[in-house]
């Protein structure tokens, strides 16, 4: 009883979010037509785990990235098979702010001083997230071998870490999680 409402409400956003996003796209996009997708069983399998995962998260950055994939996936810049089911369960394990480091470390000159230094001051949390991109195959570590695993005096964010061939691939799958996407008018 308590949380059918809240659950309901989250729902209902989800699905207007993503129907606004679906029709601006067709108003954007020339040939394109959200009618069409009903019979395209990767878009269904898109909307579905997208939808279980949005419905239990209200981190912004998580809801834009689901949308934007559901988007790409709707556009047909799909990936195969294995690499959306991985992409698809990053988003779901992965929280915001492991998204915002991702953006962080793929455009460093996007974030303002005060951006990066306000995750600088949540250490304790950001440098175990930046290890767990990095071992999940998204981050090169700029690290000599011998310092890993060793703590630094200084936050890893200002080590120079650059996003992988995967990383580069995952940030494509959902572009701009960290804001909201613009849709191209290709019309």
């Amino acid at each position: 009883m308590v949380l059918a409402p809240a659950v309901a409400r989250r729902r209902d956003e989800w699905f207007k979010e993503l129907a606004d996003a679906l029709d601006e796209v067709e108003r954007k996009v020339e040939g394109f037509k959200v009618g069409n997708l009903q019979h395209n069983e990767i878009f269904v399998s898109a909307v579905i785990q997208a939808t279980r995962t949005a419905l239990g998260t209200h981190q912004q950055e998580k809801l834009t990235a689901l949308r934007n994939a559901v988007l790409n996936t709707a556009l047909n810049k799909i990936l195969d098979d294995d690499k959306q089911v991985v992409f698809w369960s990053l988003i779901e394990v992965l929280s915001g702010t492991h998204l915002v480091l991702l953006d962080l470390f793929n455009n460093r000159g996007g974030f303002s001083h005060e951006r990066r230094l306000a995750l600088m001051q949540r250490r304790a949390l950001t440098d175990p997230m930046i290890i767990e991109l990095a071992s999940r195959g998204l981050l090169n570590d700029p690290r000599p071998y011998v310092a890993r695993g060793r703590d630094s005096e200084d936050s890893l964010i200002r080590q120079e870490w650059t996003l992988t061939l995967l990383g580069k691939e995952f940030l494509s799958f959902m572009p701009g999680s960290s804001q909201k996407k613009q849709v191209t008018k290709t019309k």
